[in-house]
């Protein structure tokens, strides 16, 4: 009870990857602030990435009263209501699989009661890690608007890649990415990002260090979008 996590916080990012530190589902944070420009006016829209993109990654942090129940042959059912009488249920699993690790789940928010202009929406993700270090990991999720005139925004992503213990220090984690967006921003809005990232622990040091590239794409009716490539790296000390 009070200020926290919703049931359905961090459902579109279930991620066995390890290189979720720098790509990962919500790619609308990578360069979120970057806005396209259009070539034919060669000036900027008002249109970003962060805008463009988004992973509906269920409700948030907020005022609410949650419900996790016990973990039952590796399920939770979570529940929780919000300040403002918004609500959602999550459905989430984990579990080795002889050898093999699972994690996925799927959550259902109603946000009529506390957003203007989204009803409800459905998001999840799911996350499978082999023994040899290939691992697979894909979400989804659609809205619902209370615009009768606006499409009704959806999007897909898929992650692959591979965990090597090429140093004594730790392990390296690669993956590629592909994700689409479709009606966000605007309606007939068909919004793709392709990237690649890498991520290496440094366990003594108590260190990750990373580095990410991403292409983004923006298909808009009577627009001539110019693409945008973003590229990230850094280092993170946990104490």
């Amino acid at each position: 009870m009070g200020q926290g996590a919703t049931a359905s916080e961090g459902i579109s990012e279930i991620d066995l990857s390890g290189t979720n530190i720098v790509i990962r589902s919500n790619f609308g944070t990578f360069g979120a602030g970057l806005l396209f420009r259009d070539s034919d006016t060669n000036a900027l829209t008002t249109t970003s990435i962060g805008s463009a993109f988004d992973n509906f990654d269920g409700l948030g942090r907020d005022e609410r009263v949650r419900y996790d129940s016990p973990t039952f042959a590796g399920f939770q059912l979570s529940g929780s209501a919000l300040q403002g009488n918004s609500t959602d249920v999550a459905l989430r699993y984990s579990g080795d699989l002889n050898g093999t690790k699972v994690a996925a789940g799927v959550a259902p928010a109603n946000r009529s009661s506390t957003s203007t202009t989204i009803d409800t929406q459905l998001s999840g993700s799911g996350s499978v890690l082999l023994e040899n270090g290939f691992n697979a990991t894909v979400a989804g999720g659609m809205r619902d608007l209370k615009d009768g005139t606006s499409d009704d925004p959806d999007f897909y992503y898929v992650t692959l890649g591979y965990q090597a213990s090429l140093f004594n220090e730790g392990k390296t984690y690669f993956s590629i990415e592909a994700g689409r967006e479709n009606d966000l921003a605007a309606n007939g809005d068909e919004a793709t990002v392709y990237g690649v990232g890498v991520a290496q622990r440094l366990g003594d040091w108590g260190t990750e260090v990373y580095a990410g590239f991403r292409f983004y794409e923006l298909d808009r009716s009577g627009a001539n979008l110019d693409d945008i490539t973003a590229g990230m790296v850094g280092a993170i000390v946990t104490f």
